[in-house]
């Protein structure tokens, strides 16, 4: 059944109840783009320079050293009831979140060549199966943050919080002990090389027309820059756990939900950024609900997008191992040429020479998932039963994940790109 609500509707898409209506003026006015005023263009430009340089910013800023001393100083602003009720709008919209949270490790490749090379470096996730593993864990990992009470010493969520944090503070301190290593990730067959790049040289016909946004003065800093764990790239692997679900719900099933809904699942991601060490200044969910929409849209246009535009095979490799991975415990889940092709979709992209490429059923799967997540996810039954299908992939997961004979038959599954 579908929850309805005698409510007006916000600039983004919201449902405002009648607490979240009382003196909200976002102060905004609405103007076409194509038509603006050179003037307009050059404030937007300016401002995307100004965002960007207090982002690169934290690119000089550290993590921290101490999650205890992190505990111990927790700010006013982390509120346990909003924390309670953002878990629950997560977990109530598991499926689309999951989806989403998927399609932008696509993005995070993307933004930061560091960060993936980085991620090469560990070698837990440059094949499928390893990718299987790591992210099968990390669902694990994000499920206790959502189920347990993140702020109680001793719960299964609090001590995975400390766990993540001392796992980034290790990669972090050994990256800065033997530099060399991660300069330039060492090379193996079919983990780094990305040898079979299918897709690029249509996805480059296609991006060429994308406009360079701010990017050259990213990768201009990202040259100088070995430290994969600063508050820079902290947030923007933050915004990877909620910023396109926040931007762009209808696309991941996430329907009829309030300012009030958005605000704690954004509170949420807020807190457990601080406990991996994201200071306030830097900490994506930071400011009203208003300001992280925008800020999270102006990381799409002005970043991810033009970003798009310098995909490599290491990109393409590691992306087809995530997708993949994925598929060994979730197997309806979308391959990667899909679900790469709906996130295009969702961003507005004209990828014409990609859609030829992958062809026309895959096409067809693509037109599917969106007529599915805009309009049948809007019925709760139908969320309740994406959830349990996801919850139950996750179960039977958790059974096969130390079943040794199950093991051997995953690991043993051949893909060309890792031959």
């Amino acid at each position: 059944m579908m929850r309805a609500y005698s409510a007006h509707i916000d600039r983004y898409g919201y449902v405002m109840k009648e607490e979240d209506q009382t003196g909200v003026d976002d102060g905004y006015e609405t103007c076409s783009i194509g038509s603006a005023p050179a003037s307009a263009v050059e404030e937007e430009e300016e401002r995307d320079v100004r965002m960007l340089a207090h982002l690169l910013g934290g690119i000089e800023v550290d993590m921290p050293r101490d999650f205890d001393a992190i505990f111990e100083n927790m700010p006013e602003w982390i509120d346990p009831v909003k924390l309670k009720r953002g878990q629950r709008f997560a977990l109530d919209y598991y499926f689309g979140v999951s989806f989403s949270e998927v399609v932008s490790l696509y993005v995070l490749f993307a933004l930061s060549k560091n960060g993936l090379e980085t991620l090469i470096r560990t070698n837990r996730s440059n094949t499928p199966y390893r990718a299987y593993r790591r992210y099968y864990e990390t669902s694990e990992i994000v499920r206790t943050w959502l189920e347990t009470d993140i702020l109680e010493p001793g719960t299964e969520g609090y001590e995975n919080l400390r766990k993540v944090f001392r796992m980034h503070r290790q990669i972090r301190d050994d990256k800065f002990r033997n530099p060399s290593k991660y300069e330039t990730a060492q090379r193996s067959p079919g983990t780094t090389d990305g040898r079979c790049s299918y897709l690029l040289p249509d996805l480059r016909k296609d991006f060429v027309r994308v406009p360079p946004g701010c990017v050259e003065m990213f990768a201009h800093t990202e040259q100088h820059d070995l430290n994969s764990f600063s508050q820079c790239y902290l947030a923007i692997t933050q915004f990877g756990f909620f910023g396109l679900a926040l931007v762009y719900p209808e696309w991941f099933g996430i329907h009829n939900c309030s300012r009030r809904d958005m605000e704690d699942f954004v509170h949420l991601w807020r807190t457990i950024g601080y406990f991996m060490g994201l200071s306030d200044e830097y900490n994506f969910g930071r400011g009203t609900l208003d300001e992280v929409i925008d800020r999270s849209r102006w990381l799409v246009r002005a970043m991810v997008k033009p970003k798009f535009r310098d995909l490599t095979t290491k990109w393409e490799h590691m992306s087809r191992c995530v997708a993949d991975g994925l598929r060994m415990y979730m197997p309806s889940s979308m391959p990667f040429d899909t679900s790469f092709c709906y996130l295009c979709d969702v961003f507005d992209l004209d990828v014409t020479n990609f859609k030829k490429t992958i062809g026309f059923w895959q096409q067809v799967s693509v037109w599917w998932t969106r007529f599915f997540m805009k309009y049948l996810m809007r019925f709760d039954c139908v969320r309740r039963t994406m959830n349990m299908y996801v919850f139950g992939c996750l179960k039977r997961a958790t059974v096969e994940f130390n079943d040794e004979t199950v093991q051997a038959r995953l690991k043993d599954k051949v893909f060309d790109y890792c031959s």
